[in-house]
């Protein structure tokens, strides 16, 4: 594997040895390194690598940040913000092309799930989620689904109100969750 000219550090490495580095955004694999489109943007940041050379990461340009997904093919493609949001980051990949990450919305910034081509907030996918917690960031995305997220808890939040970036903050405590999914399957 070569070394990508002007390289300023290497962020994320996968199970196949390919490695995510930034400064230039460029994914290598065993040869020269791939430059990562920017989405006609200013600037580009790669998060993370799937084993499959999937990448995910954030394009900043006039319009904002936006998350994108880089396929192993060379394409790609912006991922859509939740409703009338200016900002997403993706964080995290499976093998699947689920994706995690942040947006920003109407209710301020949420931690959201990209699947099958669409955004979810995850606020709104986990039903028992304690009263004033709202889940800001996702991070990592497993195989099975499982998630880890970043959430604010203060009695005062709600997940149906807006609340600023300054809120979560400076609102209350942050805790780390582990979101599993639950099966649908039913048993015969």
């Amino acid at each position: 594997m070569q070394r990508p000219e002007a390289c300023g550090s290497a962020s994320i490495l996968n199970k196949r040895q390919s490695i995510v580095a930034v400064n230039p955004g460029a994914a290598s694999q065993e040869a020269a390194p791939d430059r990562i489109d920017d989405l006609q943007r200013a600037s580009s940041r790669a998060n993370h690598i799937s084993d499959h050379g999937n990448v995910v990461g954030a394009s900043e340009g006039m319009e904002g940040v936006r998350a994108f997904l880089w396929t192993n093919s060379g394409d790609m493609q912006a991922l859509a913000s939740l409703p009338s949001g200016s900002y997403s980051e993706a964080f995290g990949i499976n093998n699947l092309r689920q994706v995690v990450g942040q947006s920003g919305s109407s209710l301020g910034t949420r931690a959201v799930l990209w699947s099958g081509g669409s955004v979810v907030d995850l606020n709104d996918l986990v039903p028992d989620l304690a009263v004033g917690t709202i889940l800001t960031e996702a991070f990592s995305i497993n195989d099975q689904g499982q998630i880890v997220a970043f959430g604010v808890s203060n009695p005062s939040l709600n997940k149906n109100r807006q609340a600023r970036m300054d809120d979560h903050l400076h609102s209350g405590a942050t805790h780390v969750y582990l979101l599993t999914p639950q099966s649908t399957s039913t048993a015969p």
